[in-house]
């Protein structure tokens, strides 16, 4: 028998295998550029309708319901659903967040992180 253990030598692990499973860099708080732009037509219709430019009168009544027909469609005066309202809110998202992604996609936003602009992605 034998006392002594044997060292079986492994092959190493190639370089590029190492790389494409390796974090980035530190995760940070970034804000995007084009969903921040794809929801600014719904949120101004609500802060208009909180103004008083909606025709079921003023305050947080009308500004919740001008969010709710501009993103889900639904009219809860009417009771009825309509495309109209989505395209008002949440088309304009849809766009921002499919650009968004094509971003990413293309690594952009990874030159502009390397750029040094701070906080600020598209």
């Amino acid at each position: 028998m034998a006392t002594r253990a044997i060292a079986v030598r492994r092959r190493p692990v190639p370089r590029a295998f190492t790389r494409a499973f390796r974090p980035r860099g530190k995760k940070k708080m970034t804000l995007s550029v084009l969903v921040i732009a794809g929801m600014a037509p719904g949120a101004l219709n609500a802060w208009n309708a909180y103004q008083g430019g909606a025709p079921y009168g003023t305050g947080v009544k009308s500004a919740l319901h001008s969010l709710t027909y501009d993103y889900t469609g639904y009219d809860n005066n009417a009771r009825t659903w309509s495309l109209d309202g989505m395209k008002r809110g949440l088309l304009p998202l849809a766009l921002g967040l499919a650009g968004h992604k094509l971003a990413n996609r293309f690594g952009v936003n990874r030159m502009i992180a390397n750029a040094g602009i701070p906080l600020i992605r598209l």
